[in-house]
């Protein structure tokens, strides 16, 4: 089978748009490692990014050229877990078939390859993840080459086993079986197969015939499964650099095992991507600012699981947002009255994490006085606001216009007074043309209320 650039670029693209059009859906079935509801977003972009690689080499290119061109892209625009992990997987698909002559035979060795890869970047590979996903195709490929004749039936074979494999994720994943839904890292693998098989017959429709996803919508229940007390972890970190000396796979993936999980160190040549979850993201840039500079990202799953449930509103009643933390002793109806948003703040009652507001919508306080009974007052610990969470909560109201104010807690109670006043030298240089302010109240509770509300009255 000679490789044909044309044909390539049309099965990514078409792979991609099949993402795309179910990119809301993948986010609400995120159930897991944590649902943070950007499983869909994450796979879109780390897609995206490889096609635009694509699409930007010459008409002459070969196969090397755009092996290359989807490996550099995987690695630079991967994001999330499953983005990662889906960028481990298709490069090393994309790496076997250099050189080689593309037969059925070679492309279920390719799929295995690929499969290898993925799991020897990751530090704890499990299964009902896309990486079931991944073997199961691999295996199935295999052993149709020896029934099939033809390419078209091989794709087909791989498809149907991609959605088997994908229904079997609910049963290997208790979590899943809890909400009625698959992985939704394997689905997006399974709707990017399919986008490609869509391609090779030259349908270009962007609907499924994976027919359980009608069924999955309506019935997710986020606040449900938001407590689990497996999440340990509250950052996605994401870390890329360019180093000339080699990284010592085992080593570097042994010391972000240390300070979290979901650990997945990959590369393409001398760019290498990190991913971890963790509870010390500057930890994790610090050390691999070692190696040379690094761009990073931060992601706090926990407001992006709370906002899952509440997605955020903006609270503003004039030309200026007044921001406040969720010490602030203020009651829901008068968040409204005042226009005064809050920065929720990472709380925990033994094993159980979860972010605090003042209305007790992400924990009711049955469910908290409940814990603390059963687990008792020393378990408690709250954690300071982060820079990372006000950058988050303020650059909507700043892109929109609107100029800000922090108002904290004091600063003699916890560190979020100096996190706040760092985000507003950070924001001051992205907005220069806002007015950003960072108030110390010398108070909490009541008192930060008291505060919050005059300086908007």
């Amino acid at each position: 089978m000679k490789f044909n650039l044309s044909k390539a670029r049309k099965m990514l693209e078409m792979g991609n748009l099949m993402l795309q059009s179910y990119r809301s859906l993948l986010d609400k079935i995120n159930m897991w490692p944590m649902p943070d509801n950007d499983t869909g977003k994450n796979l879109c972009e780390t897609a995206g990014s490889i096609v635009e690689r694509v699409n930007a080499l010459a008409d002459t290119a070969d196969y090397n050229a755009f092996a290359d061109a989807v490996s550099f892209g995987a690695i630079v625009g991967s994001r999330g877990n499953s983005g990662t992990i889906f960028a481990a997987w298709i490069t090393g698909v994309c790496d076997y078939l250099r050189d080689r002559e593309l037969t059925q035979q070679v492309l279920g060795d390719a799929l295995q390859h690929g499969h290898n890869e993925a799991c020897t970047k990751i530090g704890e590979p499990k299964q009902g993840s896309m990486l079931t996903v991944m073997a199961d195709i691999a295996v199935g490929a295999m052993s149709a080459t020896k029934v099939t004749t033809t390419d078209a039936g091989l794709f087909d074979v791989i498809l149907d086993i991609a959605q088997s494999s994908v229904d079997n994720t609910e049963n290997l994943l208790s979590v899943l079986k809890k909400a009625g839904v698959v992985d939704s890292g394997a689905a997006g693998l399974m709707l990017f197969l399919e986008g490609m098989r869509k391609s090779q017959l030259g349908d270009n429709s962007t609907e499924s015939s994976y027919a359980r996803f009608a069924d999955f919508a309506p019935h997710i229940d986020v606040e449900k499964h938001q407590h689990s007390t497996k999440t340990k972890f509250r950052y996605c970190v994401q870390v890329i650099f360019k180093t000339a000396k080699p990284l010592h796979f085992e080593r570097e993936r042994a010391f972000l095992g240390k300070i979290g999980d979901s650990e997945v160190v990959i590369n393409f040549r001398d760019v290498y991507k990190i991913h971890v979850h963790t509870n010390h993201p500057q930890r994790v840039i610090n050390h691999f600012g070692g190696f040379g500079e690094v761009q990073s990202s931060v992601d706090d799953m926990f407001l992006q699981s709370a906002n899952a449930k509440n997605p955020p509103r903006f609270i503003c009643h004039d030309a200026t947002a007044i921001i406040t933390d969720a010490t602030a002793d203020i009651s829901a109806t008068d968040l409204e009255k005042y226009g005064i948003d809050v920065v929720g703040m990472s709380m925990r009652v033994g094993k159980t994490r979860f972010l605090h507001l003042p209305d007790w919508s992400n924990m009711s306080e049955d469910e908290f006085y409940g814990l603390l009974a059963e687990y008792g007052a020393s378990s408690f610990a709250t954690e300071a606001v982060s820079e990372y969470e006000w950058l988050e909560r303020a650059t909507p109201y700043l892109e929109k216009g609107t100029d800000v104010v922090f108002v904290t807690m004091s600063d003699a109670l916890s560190s979020t007074f100096l996190h706040a006043l760092n985000a507003t030298g950070v924001l001051r240089q992205k907005f220069p043309n806002r007015q950003i302010a960072c108030v110390n109240s010398r108070t909490t509770s009541a008192g930060l209320t008291f505060v919050a509300t005059k300086l908007r009255t």
